[in-house]
């Protein structure tokens, strides 16, 4: 029996595209191919950019998908 590889990545967002995907980066690169979640996530994303915070956004990978699971505004110290 398989057991899928979850995987877990935090990323710091620059914005959401036109097209509803979120502008990621991180010390390897940028990221552009993961929608922004319905729901609570991604309420709260973009609430934390409309509030002008700079927001973490932590990603989950699992059987070739990508999701985004959290997201929390990160102190500017």
């Amino acid at each position: 029996m398989e057991v899928p590889v979850v995987k877990k990545t935090e990323y710091d967002l620059s914005h959401i595209s036109r097209d509803d995907f979120l502008c990621l980066f991180s010390e390897d690169g940028e990221k552009q191919d993961v929608k922004v979640p319905e729901g609570e996530v991604g309420e709260k994303i973009r609430a934390y950019l409309a509030e002008e915070k700079i927001v973490s956004v932590t990603i989950q990978t699992a059987m070739g998908m990508e999701i985004a699971v959290d997201a929390k505004a990160v102190s500017e110290d």
